[in-house]
Protein backbone atom coordinates (compact mmCIF):
# COMPACT_ATOMS: atom_id res chain seq x y z
CA UNK A 1 0.00 0.00 0.00
CA UNK A 2 2.76 2.88 1.13
CA UNK A 3 5.02 1.88 -2.34
CA UNK A 4 1.92 2.17 -4.19
CA UNK A 5 1.24 5.51 -2.58
CA UNK A 6 5.01 6.53 -3.36
CA UNK A 7 4.47 5.22 -7.18
CA UNK A 8 2.32 7.49 -7.30
CA UNK A 9 4.45 10.32 -7.71
CA UNK A 10 6.25 11.47 -10.65
CA UNK A 11 9.62 10.99 -10.12
CA UNK A 12 10.39 14.28 -11.73
CA UNK A 13 8.14 16.24 -8.99
CA UNK A 14 10.26 17.72 -5.68
CA UNK A 15 9.02 19.60 -2.85
CA UNK A 16 5.30 18.07 -2.99
CA UNK A 17 3.70 17.14 0.85
CA UNK A 18 2.49 13.54 0.63
CA UNK A 19 -0.13 12.26 2.97
CA UNK A 20 -0.05 8.68 3.45
CA UNK A 21 -2.93 7.59 5.45
CA UNK A 22 -3.22 3.78 6.62
CA UNK A 23 -5.89 2.33 9.25
CA UNK A 24 -2.76 -0.37 10.38
CA UNK A 25 -1.16 0.97 13.77
CA UNK A 26 0.81 -2.07 13.67
CA UNK A 27 2.30 -0.82 9.72
CA UNK A 28 3.18 2.41 11.10
CA UNK A 29 5.07 1.85 14.17
CA UNK A 30 7.35 -1.25 12.44
CA UNK A 31 8.78 1.75 9.50
CA UNK A 32 8.83 4.05 13.16
CA UNK A 33 11.10 1.63 14.32
CA UNK A 34 14.62 1.60 14.19
CA UNK A 35 15.01 -2.09 14.15
CA UNK A 36 13.73 -4.06 10.41
CA UNK A 37 13.08 -7.58 11.01
CA UNK A 38 10.71 -8.25 7.94
CA UNK A 39 11.83 -7.91 4.28
CA UNK A 40 8.52 -6.62 3.42
CA UNK A 41 8.93 -3.55 5.93
CA UNK A 42 12.85 -2.81 4.76
CA UNK A 43 11.68 -2.34 1.23
CA UNK A 44 8.50 0.29 2.57
CA UNK A 45 11.33 1.73 4.71
CA UNK A 46 13.50 2.17 1.09
CA UNK A 47 10.88 3.59 -1.00
CA UNK A 48 9.90 6.36 2.01
CA UNK A 49 13.39 7.29 2.36
CA UNK A 50 13.92 7.72 -1.57
CA UNK A 51 10.33 9.50 -1.90
CA UNK A 52 11.32 11.71 1.22
CA UNK A 53 14.66 13.11 -0.81
CA UNK A 54 12.25 14.68 -2.94
CA UNK A 55 9.33 15.52 -1.13
CA UNK A 56 8.17 15.49 2.35
CA UNK A 57 5.93 12.75 3.16
CA UNK A 58 3.85 11.94 6.33
CA UNK A 59 2.20 8.71 7.69
CA UNK A 60 -1.17 9.77 9.56
CA UNK A 61 -3.18 6.52 11.58
CA UNK A 62 -6.67 6.68 10.51
CA UNK A 63 -9.38 4.65 12.20
CA UNK A 64 -10.52 1.68 9.95
CA UNK A 65 -14.02 0.76 8.80
CA UNK A 66 -14.95 5.17 10.29
CA UNK A 67 -16.17 6.90 6.64
CA UNK A 68 -12.81 7.90 5.60
CA UNK A 69 -13.02 8.08 2.06
CA UNK A 70 -9.78 7.13 0.89
CA UNK A 71 -9.42 4.33 3.18
CA UNK A 72 -12.56 2.89 1.86
CA UNK A 73 -11.51 2.59 -1.08
CA UNK A 74 -8.50 1.24 -0.05
CA UNK A 75 -10.35 -1.60 1.84
CA UNK A 76 -12.26 -1.75 -1.25
CA UNK A 77 -9.41 -2.41 -4.13
CA UNK A 78 -7.94 -5.24 -1.53
CA UNK A 79 -10.83 -7.32 -1.46
CA UNK A 80 -11.17 -6.98 -4.89
CA UNK A 81 -7.52 -8.16 -5.52
CA UNK A 82 -7.97 -11.13 -3.05
CA UNK A 83 -10.77 -12.18 -5.44
CA UNK A 84 -9.67 -11.38 -8.48
CA UNK A 85 -7.23 -14.32 -10.56
CA UNK A 86 -3.25 -14.50 -10.05
CA UNK A 87 -1.10 -14.94 -12.52
CA UNK A 88 2.90 -15.92 -11.76
CA UNK A 89 4.73 -18.30 -10.03
CA UNK A 90 3.38 -19.66 -6.65
CA UNK A 91 3.31 -19.04 -3.69
CA UNK A 92 2.10 -15.48 -4.48
CA UNK A 93 2.96 -14.85 -0.49
CA UNK A 94 5.88 -15.72 1.92
CA UNK A 95 5.72 -19.25 3.72
CA UNK A 96 6.48 -18.40 7.10
CA UNK A 97 9.52 -20.17 8.74
CA UNK A 98 7.40 -21.81 11.70
CA UNK A 99 5.21 -23.39 8.59
CA UNK A 100 8.38 -24.72 6.98
CA UNK A 101 9.46 -26.31 9.85
CA UNK A 102 6.71 -27.92 10.96
CA UNK A 103 6.56 -29.40 7.75
CA UNK A 104 9.86 -30.54 8.10
CA UNK A 105 9.57 -31.65 11.09
CA UNK A 106 6.63 -33.89 10.31
CA UNK A 107 8.63 -35.01 7.16
CA UNK A 108 11.48 -35.88 9.19
CA UNK A 109 9.10 -38.36 11.94
CA UNK A 110 7.02 -40.26 8.50
CA UNK A 111 10.21 -41.11 7.23
CA UNK A 112 11.80 -42.17 9.94
CA UNK A 113 9.06 -44.51 11.17
CA UNK A 114 9.15 -45.55 7.37
CA UNK A 115 12.76 -46.39 7.50
CA UNK A 116 12.31 -48.39 11.22
CA UNK A 117 9.33 -50.19 9.76
CA UNK A 118 11.19 -51.48 6.39
CA UNK A 119 14.54 -51.94 7.87
CA UNK A 120 15.16 -55.87 8.55
CA UNK A 121 16.75 -55.57 11.80
CA UNK A 122 16.65 -54.78 14.96
CA UNK A 123 14.42 -57.50 15.72
CA UNK A 124 14.58 -57.61 19.88
CA UNK A 125 13.86 -54.02 19.65
CA UNK A 126 10.91 -54.36 17.77
CA UNK A 127 9.61 -56.44 20.16
CA UNK A 128 9.52 -53.04 22.65
CA UNK A 129 8.84 -51.15 19.97
CA UNK A 130 6.39 -50.57 16.88
CA UNK A 131 8.54 -47.50 15.74
CA UNK A 132 10.44 -44.63 16.79
CA UNK A 133 8.83 -42.70 20.66
CA UNK A 134 10.46 -39.38 21.10
CA UNK A 135 9.58 -39.45 24.96
CA UNK A 136 11.99 -42.29 25.09
CA UNK A 137 14.55 -40.11 23.05
CA UNK A 138 14.13 -37.71 25.57
CA UNK A 139 14.04 -39.45 28.64
CA UNK A 140 17.14 -41.50 27.57
CA UNK A 141 18.97 -38.18 26.60
CA UNK A 142 19.10 -36.88 30.40
CA UNK A 143 20.31 -39.69 32.17
CA UNK A 144 24.27 -40.74 32.53
CA UNK A 145 26.68 -42.97 30.23
CA UNK A 146 26.12 -45.73 32.26
CA UNK A 147 22.44 -45.76 32.65
CA UNK A 148 21.96 -45.27 28.98
CA UNK A 149 24.24 -47.97 28.10
CA UNK A 150 22.38 -50.76 30.26
CA UNK A 151 18.93 -49.87 28.74
CA UNK A 152 19.97 -49.40 25.53
CA UNK A 153 22.04 -52.62 25.78
CA UNK A 154 19.11 -54.87 27.36
CA UNK A 155 16.66 -53.21 24.94
CA UNK A 156 18.49 -54.51 21.94
CA UNK A 157 19.26 -57.71 23.31
CA UNK A 158 23.60 -56.43 22.89
CA UNK A 159 24.44 -57.26 26.28
CA UNK A 160 25.98 -59.80 28.46
CA UNK A 161 23.51 -62.09 28.72
CA UNK A 162 24.14 -65.77 27.17
CA UNK A 163 22.26 -65.36 24.01
CA UNK A 164 24.53 -62.27 23.14
CA UNK A 165 27.41 -64.17 24.41
CA UNK A 166 26.77 -67.46 22.18
CA UNK A 167 26.42 -65.65 19.45
CA UNK A 168 29.74 -63.63 19.66
CA UNK A 169 31.22 -67.45 20.70
CA UNK A 170 32.69 -66.55 24.34
CA UNK A 171 30.24 -69.20 25.84
CA UNK A 172 28.40 -72.09 24.35
CA UNK A 173 24.98 -72.47 26.08
CA UNK A 174 22.62 -69.67 25.02
CA UNK A 175 19.94 -70.51 27.60
CA UNK A 176 18.57 -68.80 31.06
CA UNK A 177 19.06 -70.60 34.41
CA UNK A 178 15.44 -70.73 34.22
CA UNK A 179 15.18 -73.13 32.02
CA UNK A 180 12.31 -71.56 29.78
CA UNK A 181 14.67 -70.55 26.97
CA UNK A 182 17.41 -68.47 25.84
CA UNK A 183 18.53 -65.67 28.14
CA UNK A 184 17.97 -62.18 25.93
CA UNK A 185 17.03 -59.04 27.17
CA UNK A 186 13.38 -59.59 25.88
CA UNK A 187 13.21 -62.90 28.38
CA UNK A 188 15.06 -61.15 31.33
CA UNK A 189 12.55 -57.73 31.29
CA UNK A 190 9.72 -59.38 30.25
CA UNK A 191 8.99 -63.16 31.76
CA UNK A 192 12.04 -64.75 33.54
CA UNK A 193 10.44 -66.18 36.70
CA UNK A 194 14.29 -65.75 38.73
CA UNK A 195 12.97 -61.50 38.88
CA UNK A 196 9.40 -62.42 39.13
CA UNK A 197 8.59 -61.28 42.35
CA UNK A 198 11.50 -57.88 41.48
CA UNK A 199 9.60 -57.52 38.66
CA UNK A 200 6.43 -56.74 40.34
CA UNK A 201 7.79 -54.69 42.83
CA UNK A 202 9.63 -52.36 40.32
CA UNK A 203 7.50 -52.52 37.42
CA UNK A 204 4.25 -53.41 38.95
CA UNK A 205 3.65 -57.08 37.23
CA UNK A 206 4.80 -60.62 37.63
CA UNK A 207 5.37 -60.47 34.14
CA UNK A 208 5.62 -57.79 31.13
CA UNK A 209 3.88 -57.53 28.10
CA UNK A 210 7.20 -56.58 25.26
CA UNK A 211 4.71 -53.37 24.13
CA UNK A 212 4.01 -51.88 27.54
CA UNK A 213 7.34 -51.27 28.09
CA UNK A 214 7.42 -47.88 26.06
CA UNK A 215 4.71 -46.90 29.00
CA UNK A 216 7.04 -47.56 32.00
CA UNK A 217 9.96 -45.46 30.55
CA UNK A 218 13.78 -45.77 30.67
CA UNK A 219 14.16 -44.38 34.46
CA UNK A 220 12.16 -47.30 35.76
CA UNK A 221 13.70 -50.25 33.19
CA UNK A 222 17.09 -49.19 34.43
CA UNK A 223 15.80 -49.29 37.87
CA UNK A 224 14.62 -52.40 37.22
CA UNK A 225 18.01 -53.85 35.14
CA UNK A 226 20.42 -52.63 38.42
CA UNK A 227 18.83 -54.92 40.77
CA UNK A 228 18.69 -58.33 38.80
CA UNK A 229 22.86 -57.61 38.55
CA UNK A 230 23.17 -58.86 35.24
CA UNK A 231 24.72 -55.85 33.85
CA UNK A 232 26.97 -55.03 36.41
Amino acid sequence: MLEGSLSMIPPNEEGRKVFICSDSEAAIKALMSPITTSKLVKACKETLNQGGLRNQITLIWVPGHSGVEGNERADELARLGSASTVYGPEPFIPIPQSLCNAALNDWMRTEHKRLWSSYPGGVHTKRFFEGPDEKWSRDLLVMDRCQIRRVVSAITGHCRLNAHLTKMGLISDPNCTCGLGEETGLHLICECPKFSSLRYRVLGSHTVDPSRLSKLGPVMLDRFLVRTARFT
